[in-house]
């Protein structure tokens, strides 16, 4: 936002310049020639006098044109957090962005672009956040003797534990740190657009207003509140009923507090508006396989096969969902049915091969367990990967002619 709105000035200002040039130069010009005429007629003397005066000024006139050129150029330059920026340098820049902001007149626009600010310098704080946990020391595991128990430390390597623990701990706390900076940005941004929301402009459609409380939800989520995060996506559903997007947020927030039939109800609901949709039909059916609906899971399975054949997530996910009905050779022979299906050189191919020698092992793992059971009988076995069909949850509202589960 800094970027765009520095790089905006910029051209207003060399627009403005060039407008400017090209208007006055030729008058200057012109007083110029006149100048230099009347110079002539001079005395020897005032014409030395006169000549050093104009020289001055064209100096002094360039030389501010270069300086104003300068200046706007490193302004823009400021603002265009390139690569070269580090994450602290952003959030630098963010703060001062948002201080400037918080001094100008309160009202609905300004608002809106705190609160934006506030969600871009969370999303900032987040990065912080995880690059500290990637960095965080990692202490040597215990030694152990023949019969798996832990060496006793020496007092030196007590002590060097103690220390590398105690590195560990503050660490751990530097980060959490700036997991809080996260939390409480995301908090200010959801103040800030509830002001915008309580000085709304006169004509504003509800489109608008369900985008803002939207985006209070996703500050709402950051602070991980998924009931709160439900409450404001819910009013942006009431505001305009047949936004998908909305729906298929609640179905994923549902899912997150095991709420299947409550999932299951948003997924059916987007269905509505676009019945033709194969993802929200394969994740009506995987949710239906959890509450143990088979049939109704069948079929809407197949009619998303029908609809989307060449999507992978929707195939992998029937052939689990064979899997869970203990149909483990059906379930094989779904993914190998895909596969051999696919055009040569087709981009699911590679994980069509690996989704079918995962079968494989599982199968082949049955087969052991049936001929030996008394042998393998302390072995557990492999889980199939609980994947549905969820890249259809970001399916927006031209989700009738795209590839529904991407």
């Amino acid at each position: 936002m800094i970027m765009l709105q520095r790089k905006k000035r910029a051209c207003i200002y060399y627009a403005l310049s060039s407008i400017i040039y090209l208007k006055i130069m030729p008058e200057i010009l012109e007083g110029l020639f006149v100048f230099m005429q009347n110079i002539r007629r001079a005395t020897k003397k005032h014409r030395t006098v006169l000549l050093v005066v104009v020289i001055i000024l064209a100096i002094g006139l360039v030389g501010s044109f270069a300086i104003s050129g300068m200046s706007g150029q490193r302004g823009m330059g400021s603002g265009m957090m390139g690569n070269d920026w580090t994450l602290d340098m952003q959030i630098a820049a963010y703060l001062r962005h948002i201080a400037t902001l918080e001094a100008e007149p309160q009202e609905y626009a300004n608002y809106l672009s705190i609160a934006r600010s506030y969600m871009e310098l969370s999303s900032l704080y987040a990065e912080k956040y995880s690059l500290a946990i990637d960095e965080l020391p990692v202490l040597d595991p215990p030694e152990l003797d023949e019969d798996g128990n832990e060496i006793p430390l020496d007092e030196e390597r007590q002590a060097a534990r103690a220390i590398a623990e105690a590195e560990l701990e503050a660490a751990q706390t530097a980060a959490e740190a700036w997991y809080d900076y996260c939390k409480n940005s995301a908090g200010w941004a959801e103040h800030y657009y509830q002001l915008a929301l309580d000085n709304l402009p006169e004509g504003i459609n509800n489109a608008a207003i369900a985008d803002i409380k939207f985006d209070q939800a996703k500050a709402r989520d950051i602070q991980g509140d998924v009931e709160g995060t439900i409450a404001f996506v819910e009013e942006a559903h009431a505001l305009v009923p047949d936004n998908v997007n909305y729906l298929l947020a609640l179905a994923t927030l549902e899912k997150a507090r095991y709420n299947t039939e409550g999932a299951l109800l948003r997924y059916e609901q987007a269905s509505a508006i676009y019945p033709d949709n194969a993802g929200f039909l394969a994740n009506q059916a995987t949710l239906h396989g959890e509450l143990g609906n088979y049939e109704q899971a069948r079929e809407l399975f197949l009619r998303a096969r029908e609809l989307d054949p060449l999507n992978y997530e929707i195939a992998y996910s029937h052939a689990n969902f064979l899997f869970w009905q203990e149909s483990y050779e059906a379930g094989f022979a779904e993914l190998t049915a895909y596969r051999d299906s696919l055009p040569e050189n087709h981009p699911n191919i590679e994980k069509a091969d690996e989704g079918i020698e995962y079968f494989q092992m599982i199968l082949d793992w049955l087969g052991g367990m049936n001929i030996d059971e008394d042998e393998d009988e302390d072995e557990e076995a492999p889980k199939t990967e609980g994947e549905d069909a969820d890249a259809g949850d970001d399916d927006t509202a031209d989700a009738e002619d795209d590839d529904a589960a991407e």
